[in-house]
């Protein structure tokens, strides 16, 4: 009764796979959506008859033990289901699938009834081909893996190539753009190149920057006007320069900012601009380290930011900053 469920079971699934391989005609893309559905439920039925056969003593009968029958039979619901999708279309890939289609359900159907009066190597062949199926199915997803894992290496150096080749074009343009600086520059001019991708002119823009004689006192003007960016992108970095002497100035950017990014982070999605407020708390926190004055105005921000949940974070970095003492080389927020 066994066998004859698993005859039954095994052949609902075989034919339709079969059938499914045997035309050999072009289908267009859109036609192929979900059709792995169809084959899926066919490599079903037959892996469902192969159990029945083990348990009708089908595997035995070719020695083959249950343990290692079901190891196989995901491999082959894998290849049972690639297989008549592959055959679809026409030329020698689309043959060669249907032909190893329909060796693998035939193989199928006399392992199937191994325990019938088979002569013992047409039943022994029968289980090779359906173990080779198994196999091949494992294998197509090893390969399906190892063929991800070389696209994404791919994908990665061809980035990597792509941020060199920028990097050489804007390292070329940052020492045009350099060499046209006149003799004697204002600050705000080097301090665009003090972080150019050209080490050479990074390194240069910097040391003229540190070089320069009034270089607090032109800080504090950057900072007190309107266009403050660009003294806080240099400062954000630690500089060899006494930060304590920009509180006032750094003072009056946190009080005239605050209300600015209150509003701002009160339209929504606050978290999105973190990294916005960081270069400005960045460098109040920098100066509160030096030994400047800026705590009542970091404690009005922090209250601020507290509103917001998705800065608690930021929130927590802020409270660590302030609890630490003045003239430490710890950096903040």
């Amino acid at each position: 009764m066994l066998l004859l469920l698993a005859n039954v079971l095994f052949l609902l699934g075989a034919i339709p796979s079969v059938l499914f391989a045997l035309p050999k005609r072009n289908v267009r893309g859109e036609s192929m959506m979900g059709v792995h559905l169809i084959t899926g439920t066919t490599a079903l039925l037959q892996v469902a008859g192969l159990l029945a056969a083990m348990a009708a003593g089908s595997f035995a009968a070719i020695d083959a033990r249950w343990f290692v029958v079901l190891a196989l039979l995901p491999g082959y619901l894998l290849t049972m289901t690639a297989l008549p999708i592959l055959s679809i279309g026409k030329g020698r890939g689309p043959v060669l699938m249907t032909i190893a289609t329909v060796l693998v359900a035939g193989g199928g159907v006399v392992a199937v009834n191994a325990a019938a009066a088979l002569p013992h190597a047409l039943a022994l062949a029968g289980g090779v081909v359906v173990g080779a199926g198994a196999i091949g199915g494992y294998l197509g997803v090893l390969c399906l893996w190892l063929e991800h894992v070389r696209g994404r290496a791919r994908a990665r150096a061809h980035v990597g190539e792509r941020q060199a080749e920028f990097e050489t074009r804007q390292s070329a343009f940052q020492r045009g753009e350099y060499a046209k600086l006149p003799a004697e520059p204002e600050l705000w001019q080097l301090l665009q190149f003090v972080r150019s991708l050209a080490k050479d002119v990074r390194d240069d823009a910097q040391a003229r920057v540190a070089a320069r004689p009034e270089l607090v006192k032109e800080l504090t003007a950057m900072l007190e006007s309107k266009s403050s960016d660009l003294a806080l992108d240099y400062l954000m970095h630690p500089a060899p320069l006494p930060y304590a002497a920009l509180a006032p100035a750094v003072r009056g950017v946190l009080d005239r900012e605050l209300a600015h990014w209150e509003k701002v982070l009160g339209r929504g999605d606050p978290g999105a601009w973190r990294g916005n407020v960081m270069k400005l708390l960045e460098v109040a926190v920098q100066v509160h380290f030096g030994g400047g004055d800026v705590v009542e105005p970091l404690r009005r921000w922090r209250a601020m930011l507290a509103k917001h949940g998705s800065l608690a974070q930021l929130v927590r970095e802020l409270d660590r900053a302030l609890k630490t003492k003045p003239n430490s080389t710890r950096r903040g927020a």
